[in-house]
């Protein structure tokens, strides 16, 4: 589908930049928004991510226009732009992005954009990512699929190391989510000013001043965070997905998936049996599940522990209930489940 998609969002291009070039006989053409007298008219971006957004608004306020190609309620990883959405990108100043977030997604955008002379950005590309956590008690390394020929279907287990193509190194050894790390979230907020300076200087020192709030707010929710997981009873957060591997660094815990770095890609059995002794020997009362996906084997495990759920934003797309959110909102529920993983 991506392939498909790349193709005939090429050929659109290709047809919208020859109409646009054209103009009747004895006509005048419309001057572009770069020529526009008026000092007033706010910039426009674009971008895949939520918290990039939000961190877009914080530090623009009126002076920006954000479009978020991610409607709420979508998987961001395999979510598809329709031909509109993408044509509608081509009118913005930046694309903002980070590297590693929406693979497949990225790699048919960029391309397009690019040769569409629209400038993009990777707001994350200097700042240090971390790799997804591995323990050592965590001795079997491999995942089952299943696919069916005729009317069987049939299960394999598959090694990591005997398959370096398969879909579990997708993301690569670094974890894409570094915007749910406050600290490492400033440096995205820096960045972001930066290139809201580059388009518009004369707005310097609004863009200075909003980010130096935005940080102070950061800051404060990363003393939240370091508050929540102080003298905890427990040290191992059992997940559905590994997207949080940021925060299991910085504040010092493990994470624990259930699935591996593709939702996908479903424990084997004598994994999942490794799991399911490890979360009843340290008790586990509660399992992190994501709200923008449902995971059905993670769901199994909480059954089976009897365990109960709770929920991460990501921050990376919103879920329906949460449109009216914010970065900050959303992480504080992030903090109130932790709390929960973590003493109870």
């Amino acid at each position: 589908m991506i392939k498909f998609l790349s193709t005939v969002l090429a050929g659109s291009f290709f047809i919208l930049s020859a109409c646009g070039k054209e103009n009747p006989a004895g006509s005048e053409a419309e001057p572009s928004p770069a020529a526009s007298d008026d000092e007033n008219q706010p910039l426009t971006l674009a971008t895949n991510i939520f918290a990039i957004e939000d961190f877009i608004e914080h530090i623009g306020g009126e002076q920006v226009e954000v479009n978020n190609i991610v409607p709420p309620g979508t998987d961001a990883h395999t979510y598809e732009p329709t031909i509109k959405e993408i044509t509608d990108m081509v009118e913005t100043d930046r694309f903002l992005y980070t590297t590693g977030s929406m693979e497949g997604l990225n790699d048919t955008i960029l391309p397009l954009l690019i040769n569409e002379d629209v400038t993009t950005v990777d707001v994350a590309e200097d700042i240090e990512k971390v790799e997804y956590q591995h323990h050592e008690w965590e001795t079997e390394n491999t995942h089952s699929h299943s696919h069916t020929h005729g009317n069987e279907t049939h299960t394999h287990e598959h090694s990591h190391e005997e398959e370096d193509t398969s879909e579990a190194h997708i993301h690569g050894p670094e974890n894409p989510h570094v915007w749910i790390d406050p600290i490492k979230a400033i440096e995205i907020a820096h960045n972001i000013k930066d290139v809201l300076i580059e388009v518009d200087p004369d707005h310097s020192p609004v863009f200075k001043e909003n980010t130096e709030q935005l940080e102070k707010k950061l800051r404060e929710l990363d003393m939240e965070f370091k508050e929540a997981a102080k003298e905890t009873d427990k040290h191992s957060v059992f997940v559905a997905h590994p997207g949080y591997t940021y925060w299991a660094e910085r504040y010092d815990f493990d994470e624990i998936s259930i699935t591996e770095t593709v939702s996908s890609n479903e424990p084997s059995q004598k994994r999942m049996q490794t799991l399911i002794e490890k979360a009843e020997k340290e008790n586990i009362q509660y399992v992190a599940f994501e709200k923008s996906f449902a995971i059905g084997t993670a769901k199994n495990f909480a059954e089976e522990i009897g365990a109960q759920a709770v929920y991460f934003n990501n921050l990376e797309s919103l879920h329906e209930e949460s449109q009216d959110a914010s970065y900050f909102s959303l992480m504080r529920e992030n903090i109130d489940s932790l709390e929960k993983l973590l003493n109870e």
